[in-house]
């Protein structure tokens, strides 16, 4: 498991939902039309058998994982001390006292829960109907044991079709309808409709799409309880998205695209989004300059603009430097647009250092952010207005068989900070597998999640091609939180454990006509 996992899952109560698990589109309040084109098309795929190549793949995994709760409690607030919002319970324990309530809340540790998640993804890819005919689907089983399966993500929701489509490929076009996903700088959006690319040029690809619209970065409608549940203003129309990409890479030294998107209801009396988002890429000699910038069309904000640079210095070194203008983007459904998000400014630079050898390679990157003015403030705190990174990677490979690697990183943004560090070692065993051995320890300075307090871990992890296309992953680990300033929750402890078979069955068919 990497730190970034790591560290986004310790100590919240329950871990976030996947934004790689979809939800099935099948909730209160969708329309049986959307999903009606993916079921045809997995309907096809089903009696592709027959067709001349079926390739099937998969991924069957099944995990572990502890987590500790967070309940709220309250004292009298005759038995705290100090005044104000915030006071100290007897025992320590910081509450908060609201106006003229009678009691003071606070959240303590709730007995250690447990689940037990598994997991079928299956990838199957049909063709040989006809000349450029061929189906593609990709689908999800799932299902979760133990005492804290009832709160897991998605786990009254046991069946998920990713993606599932029709397609026609042939002399410079291609045809899809069904479910699909577009994939661009303006996000993550799956649609179930129809999609049309041309490319009737060395370089240039042209494609429009559109469809019954699916929440951004998930398979399931806007309409859906998953975010009624947590919008009191929650839309009620699943909406139209269409769109357009034009792309062009000749080769050589430049190249570009631009991509036009808008997302309304479907009685045409709203609208929930319309964005253009650019990009390009210049060569200059060893120099490669690439920028984007995405602009928002109803509010006016350029939600992204960024140019980066990637300079190689001899044969050892490379230097990366970005600029970037970033506000955050919200549809218009949804109210939080409305307190009109503040953006930040940031310079990176990053540099590495590798041998001739390639045995030993290091790296250290660091940023600076600052923030827009906010215009909200307290009287008696005062509130930082930028933040910063900084960070070093290394990585020596000892033999043939042995790595080792490890990093430190730091962060102090607006209302809290972290430190990280990592080592690990690597075992090379011949050809099909691989042992490794990961220690970890992060602290994260943030009221809102575990305090002042320290996180340590360690982590075994093996892979081993057991034959063909059969191969098997696993990891174990265990993690042990101690906090310095909250006595009232218990160390955030935690246990992992994950089994992995990824399969093939079938040939390849091959790469797409048409690659961008």
């Amino acid at each position: 498991m990497t730190r970034t996992a790591v560290a986004r899952d310790i100590g919240r109560r329950l871990p976030p939902v996947s934004q790689t698990g979809p939800v099935t589109a099948g909730p209160p309040g969708w329309s049986p039309r959307p999903a009606l084109i993916g079921s045809v098309c997995v309907l096809v795929l089903s009696g592709s058998l027959q067709a001349q190549g079926v390739r099937i793949s998969g991924t069957t995994s099944v995990d572990y994982v502890e987590m500790q709760p967070a309940v709220e409690d309250s004292v009298p607030v005759s038995a705290t001390q100090d005044s104000g919002l915030l006071r100290r319970a007897p025992n320590g324990t910081i509450v908060e006292c609201l106006g003229t309530d009678a009691y003071c809340t606070y959240y303590h540790s709730a007995p250690l829960v447990h689940a037990v998640p598994m997991r079928q993804d299956l990838t199957l890819s049909a063709w040989g109907f006809g000349t450029g005919v061929s189906a593609y689907a990709d689908v999800e089983v799932r299902t979760a044991v133990g005492s804290a399966a009832p709160g897991w993500p998605l786990a009254d929701q046991h069946f998920d079709l990713v993606a599932g489509y029709g397609e026609y490929d042939r002399s410079g076009l291609r045809v899809r309808l069904g479910r699909q996903w577009t994939t661009s700088p303006l996000g993550y959006y799956a649609y179930d409709g129809g999609s049309v690319l041309a490319a009737p040029l060395q370089g240039l690809n042209a494609e429009v799409y559109g469809g019954w619209g699916l929440a951004q970065a998930l398979t399931y409608p806007r309409t859906t309880s998953a975010i009624s549940a947590v919008e009191e203003l929650a839309p009620t129309d699943p909406g139209y998205i269409v769109g357009a990409t034009v792309d062009y890479h000749p080769g050589g030294i430049a190249g570009g695209s631009i991509q036009y998107q808008r997302e309304i209801e479907t009685n045409f009396s709203g609208l929930y989004s319309e964005r253009v988002a650019g990009s390009g890429d210049l060569r200059l000699g060893r120099t490669m300059l690439d920028g984007q910038v995405i602009y928002d069309m109803v509010t006016g904000d350029v939600n992204n603009a960024q140019l980066r640079a990637d300079v190689p210095i001899g044969r050892q070194w490379n230097v990366s430097a970005q600029i970037r203008h970033y506000v955050p983007f919200f549809e218009l459904w949804t109210v939080w647009g409305a307190f009109s998000p503040v953006g930040y400014d940031e310079g990176r630079l990053t540099a590495s250092w590798t041998t001739g050898d390639q045995r030993v390679r290091i790296e250290a990157d660091g940023d600076y952010r600052q923030y827009g003015n906010t215009d909200a403030a307290v009287s008696f705190l005062s509130l930082r207005s930028n933040g910063w990174d900084v960070g070093t990677d290394a990585s020596w490979r000892l033999t043939p068989a042995w790595t080792v690697s490890g990093g430190y990183h730091a962060t102090v943004g607006v209302g809290a900070s972290r430190s990280d560090f990592d080592a690990a070692v690597r075992w090379r065993v011949g050809h099909r597998g691989s042992l490794g051995v990961t220690g970890t320890a992060f602290q994260t300075i943030d009221e809102f999640n575990v305090g002042t307090g320290r996180v340590w871990g360690a982590t075994a992890n093996g892979s081993l091609q057991l034959f063909g296309d059969l191969r098997a992953d696993a990891d174990a680990g265990v993690y042990r939180h101690t906090g310095l300033d909250m006595p009232q929750l218990a160390n955030w402890n935690q246990r992992r454990a994950s089994v992995r078979l990824t399969w093939v069955l079938g040939r390849d068919p091959g790469l797409p006509r048409l690659a961008w």
